[in-house]
């Protein structure tokens, strides 16, 4: 009977061992589940972003020294104050509209094939309204008041200028409770000029504003062109995606790139490339912009090139040599920490909005974004849960000297076909789901 007893508990230890190996890996899937929905439900992408920001700063993007596009900076050395040296700038900003009457000339001469302006010129020019006022000019003679009088206003001049070539100027899309909304009214936004730049209306899922701060009339009516300047960082505060486009009052715009592109071009519309109902790309002439459901494109970022800005007091002060900036789309915008509009890039240093747009111009004109696929996401989770049945199944019975080079070889595996994906084909691949 011992001996019995003996040998039925020989036979059953395998099996009280196989249970307890059961349940362990039951526990570790258990456990596998748990953590990735944990992961799912609260972070996101808050690993993947600085993965990804920097697989960018190993490869920042090389923009070509014949770039296309060109800055004109409104920077701390225009916003001097003005004096007979070298050092002279033009004062603080707001400027007279009469100096970007003749910025707008000189660059016209330079030979620009379109100008875009990264400001909303929401409010009349400050110097005609003094001009305006009788009580500045009490003591001059009517025929004198007369003649001040019948002057026509600096905006008025500005807008010639904004007409004598392709030019687009900017617009900013808000909602109700936004602090800069103060003022504006769904009437006056449905009633502002809409450009028939899209060759379909904008699906689903696309940004939707009721109101739009604008420039004043003489300005946006003589600008070829309007595009948006939207742009809000993610959750960290780095500016990852700039918006394409957006809907306005019922109406699709473009942004402020994506617009000068269309004018510089001559008019090529927008036409939105849909999958199942959501936005997936924007086509304009021969190229194609990969965009999220929600019109947003993933720059990669670089630096622009010595030679692809110039100071605007430079453009003003000098005479524009005739093909300095021949076929050059060029963009206005402020450069200096007193106006605003800084932003973080994933390269971990701040930059001005209106570098952004002139990078996201230089990309759209040689096909140069950031991709993350639609099928992205299932695919991690799939390979995941793949790898994780893998382990549970057959780690245990594995080798001890395996349990610690296997798990190493599938983590370089996973994390060098990420970087692969990254430098071949501009993907972004997560490897830590």
């Amino acid at each position: 009977m011992m001996g019995w007893k003996w040998t039925s508990d020989l036979m059953a230890a395998p099996r009280a061992t196989g249970v307890r190996l059961g349940r362990v890996r039951l526990i570790g899937l258990a456990a596998a589940l748990l953590a990735a929905a944990l992961l799912a439900a609260f972070a996101g992408s808050l690993f993947a972003e600085p993965l990804f920001d920097r697989y960018q700063r190993w490869q920042p993007r090389q923009i070509a020294a014949d770039t296309r596009v060109h800055i004109v900076r409104i920077d701390a050395v225009s916003l001097r104050a003005p004096t007979k040296g070298r050092d002279s700038g033009l004062g603080r900003w707001p400027w007279p509209r009469s100096y970007l009457e003749r910025l707008t000339e000189q660059l016209r001469a330079a030979g620009a094939v379109a100008i875009g302006f990264d400001i909303v010129f929401a409010e009349a020019d400050p110097a005609t309204d003094m001009l305006k006022i009788d009580d500045v000019y009490a003591t001059l003679s009517p025929a004198v008041r007369g003649e001040i009088a019948a002057m026509r206003s600096l905006d008025e001049r500005f807008s010639d200028a904004l007409g004598s070539l392709p030019t687009v100027v900017a617009r900013t899309a808000l909602r109700p409770g936004d602090a800069e909304a103060q003022g504006l009214t769904r009437e006056a936004t449905a009633a502002l000029i809409y450009d028939d730049s899209f060759t379909a209306p904008l699906p689903s899922g696309v940004p939707v504003f009721s109101l739009a701060r604008a420039n004043v009339d003489a300005i946006d009516f003589a600008a070829e062109g309007r595009g948006l300047i939207n742009g809000e960082p993610d959750a960290d505060g780095v500016t990852r995606r700039l918006p394409m486009v957006a809907t306005i009052a019922g109406h699709a715009m473009p942004t402020l790139s994506l617009e000068l592109v269309r004018i510089a071009q001559r008019g090529d519309r927008i036409t939105p490339i849909t999958s199942r109902g959501a936005l997936t790309a924007l086509q304009i002439g021969r190229h194609r912009i990969p965009v999220s459901d929600r019109g947003e494109a993933r720059l990669h970022f670089g630096t622009l090139p010595e030679g692809a800005e110039t100071s605007a007091v430079d453009i003003i002060r000098q005479a524009g040599k005739p093909g300095s900036l021949a076929g050059k789309i060029v963009l206005v915008g402020p450069a200096s920490v007193g106006l605003g509009d800084v932003r973080t890039t994933p390269l971990g240093r701040t930059d001005y909005g209106v570098r952004f747009h002139a990078q996201a111009i230089d990309a759209i004109l040689t096909d140069h974004w950031l991709v993350r696929p639609r099928w992205a996401p299932a695919a991690e989770w799939g390979l995941g849960a793949v790898l994780a049945a893998l382990a549970i199944i057959g780690l245990p019975r594995l080798r001890w000297r395996w349990l610690a080079v296997l798990p190493a070889l599938v983590v370089a595996l996973l994390f060098g076909g990420s970087i692969a994906a990254f430098l071949g084909g501009k993907l972004l691949l997560d490897p830590l789901r």
